[in-house]
C-alpha cells in the first residue's frame, strides 16, 4: 500500500519537506542568531524534514527510494547528533547575551536612544582579571559571528580561565540590534563592460543616498555612527560590567577603536592585543603596500639559478594589456567584460593571506582571466551595502599628510588606488562627522600592549604596528 501524507504522493512530500528544512536553515543563517524559539524552529526544519521523508522513500519498499530513504534517515540522525552537539557546545561555553542601551550621541542626552548587543562568557576562575572585551573589525564586523563561526572561539574559551570574555557589537552593524543600517536595496554594475571607477562610484553613490533618505526618514543620525560614539558605547559596557578597568583584544578596525578609546580613557584600559594593527590614522591604505606584496611574491619564488618571476611586472603587463584589449570570459552560463580596474581590484584583494596570493600565482601563471573575471562578477551583481561601514570609515578619514602619501604612491603604483576605492569619493554619498586631526593624531600610552602583525598581511602590514609602536615606550612585543 503507497504510504500518502494528506493525499500527497511521497516523493513530492519528501521533496516538499526537504525544501522547508532548507528554508528554515537559510533563515537561521541570515538572521543569526536566532531567539530560543527560533532556534527550535531551525532544529525542527533539520532533523523532522528528512527523517520524514527517508521513511515515506523506505516504506515504497523499491530500490531507489529506498536507498534515497536509509540516505535521508541518516542525514536526520546526523542533524540530530549536530544538535546534540551543539547543545553540548553551548552548555560548555556558557554565555550571557544582554542588550545595552546607548544613545546615538552621547553629548546629547535627549539624543535618539539606541540598542546594542553583547555576550558575555563568564570567567572559570574565583578571582577573575580585567574583564577582556574582543573587538571585531570592520568596521561592522561581527564579534559573536567571529566566535561562532571561526577557530578563535577557541582562544575565548581559554581566556575564560583569566577573566571573563565579552563579545560586543558594533553600532547600526547587525540585524540583531537596534538600529541596522543595512540598505534595502541592492546596487549592480553591468557585466558587458569593464568596471570603471567613475561608473561605479556614481552607481554605487546613487544607491547609497536613497539608502541614505530611508534610514533618515526612520530618525535616524547616520553621521552619528563613528568611532567616537563607539567609544561611548565601550564606556558604557565598561560601567554595566562594573569593572574599573578593561583588556582590549581587537582586530583590524577593532584595533583602531581600540586605540580611540584609550586615548580617550586613559585609565580605564589596563592592556592591549592588537591584532592587525590599524591606527588612528590608517583607515585609508597606502597603495605601495600592494606593490611590497607583490615584490614579496617575487622574492619567494626566487630559487636557485631560475630566472625569478618579476610578479610587479607581470600584473603591470597584464594591466596594460586589458586596457589596449578588455577581455569577455564566460563565468558559469554568463559572460563577463573584464578591463584594468578589475585587475587591479582583483590583485588588490589577493594581497590578504598566503592562500589568497597564491590564487593570483596560480592566475598570473596560467594566464587565467576565469579567475579575474568570477572575482568582478561577485564584485557587480548584488551589492548591499551598511551605512554604519561607510559613514565610519569616512569620520576617520586621513590627515593631510596621509593624502599626501597616498598621492605620491599612485605615481608607482601597479594597482592604483584600488585598495582604498570606493574611498574617499564615496564619502560624499552619505552624511558623517569628520573626526578631525586630533582624532587622527598618534597615540601615547604606557599601557601594557601585544602587537601582532602578519608579514603577508596586505590590509593591515606591520609598517602600521610600527608606527602606532612609537608611542607605546614601555615593554612591549
Amino acid at each position: 500500500m503507497r504510504t500518502r501524507l494528506f493525499r500527497i504522493p511521497p516523493g513530492v512530500c519528501a521533496t516538499l519537506l526537504l525544501l522547508a528544512g532548507l528554508a528554515a536553515v537559510i533563515s537561521a543563517l541570515y538572521w543569526w542568531p536566532p531567539s530560543w524559539p527560533e532556534l527550535w524552529l531551525v532544529m525542527i526544519g533539520l532533523v523532522v524534514p528528512p527523517l520524514w521523508a527517508g521513511w515515506l522513500l523506505l516504506r515504497r519498499r523499491r530500490w531507489v527510494p529506498a536507498v534515497l530513504g536509509v540516505g535521508l534517515l541518516g542525514l536526520g540522525a546526523l542533524g540530530v547528533a549536530g544538535i546534540l552537539t551543539g547543545a553540548y557546545h553551548y552548555v560548555r561555553l556558557g554565555g550571557v547575551s544582554a542588550s545595552l542601551e546607548s544613545r546615538e550621541r552621547h553629548a546629547v542626552p535627549d539624543s535618539r536612544p539606541i540598542a546594542l548587543t553583547y555576550v558575555n562568557l563568564p570567567a572559570r576562575t574565583a578571582q577573575p582579571a580585567d574583564p577582556i572585551v574582543y573587538l571585531a573589525g570592520g568596521p561592522g564586523g561581527s564579534a559573536i559571528l567571529t566566535r561562532l563561526l571561526t577557530p578563535r572561539d577557541v582562544l575565548f574559551t581559554a581566556l575564560r580561565d583569566v577573566a571573563d570574555v565579552v563579545l560586543l557589537e558594533q553600532r547600526g552593524a547587525m540585524p540583531w540590534g537596534d538600529p541596522w543600517l543595512a540598505c534595502p536595496e541592492t546596487w549592480s554594475y553591468p557585466l558587458d563592460r569593464p568596471f570603471e571607477p567613475a561608473a561605479g562610484l556614481q552607481a554605487h553613490g546613487e544607491s547609497l543616498r536613497r539608502c541614505v533618505r530611508e534610514h533618515e526618514s526612520n530618525g535616524i543620525d547616520v553621521s552619528a555612527y563613528n568611532t567616537r560614539e563607539s567609544v561611548g558605547d565601550l564606556e558604557i559596557l565598561r560601567r554595566r560590567l562594573g569593572a574599573p578597568r578593561l583588556t582590549l583584544w581587537a582586530t583590524s578596525y577593532g584595533t583602531h577603536l581600540a586605540l580611540a578609546y584609550l586615548r580617550q580613557f586613559p585609565d580605564r584600559v589596563g592592556a592591549l592585543v592588537l591584532h592587525g594593527v590599524e591606527g588612528p590614522n590608517h583607515t585609508l591604505k597606502r597603495p605601495t603596500v600592494v606593490d611590497a606584496g607583490l615584490a614579496d611574491l617575487t622574492r619567494r619564488f626566487s630559487s636557485g639559478d631560475e630566472p625569478a618571476r618579476d610578479f610587479v611586472n607581470e600584473v603591470a603587463t597584464l594591466i596594460d594589456e586589458l586596457r589596449d584589449t578588455p577581455r569577455t570570459v564566460p563565468v558559469d552560463g554568463v559572460e563577463v567584460t573584464i578591463g584594468p580596474f578589475d585587475l587591479q581590484l582583483f590583485a588588490t584583494a589577493r594581497m590578504g593571506t598566503a592562500a589568497s596570493r597564491a590564487r593570483l600565482v596560480a592566475a598570473l601563471a596560467l594566464d587565467d582571466y576565469a579567475a579575474v573575471a568570477r572575482f568582478a562578477r561577485s564584485y557587480r551583481e548584488n551589492r548591499r551595502d551598511n551605512l554604519m561601514g561607510i559613514s565610519t570609515d569616512c569620520a576617520s578619514g586621513a590627515s593631510e599628510t596621509r593624502h599626501a602619501a597616498i598621492r605620491t604612491d599612485l605615481e608607482t603604483s601597479v594597482t592604483g588606488n584600488a585598495i582604498n576605492y570606493p574611498f574617499p569619493e564615496i564619502c560624499a554619498a552619505v552624511p558623517f562627522t569628520d573626526l578631525g586631526p586630533e582624532f587622527r593624531a598618534p597615540v601615547a600610552s604606557n599601557v601594557r600592549a601585544l602587537f601582532i602583525s602578519g608579514t603577508l598581511d596586505g590590509r593591515t602590514p606591520v609598517s602600521n604596528a610600527e608606527a602606532v609602536l612609537g608611542g607605546f615606550p614601555g615593554e612591549n612585543i
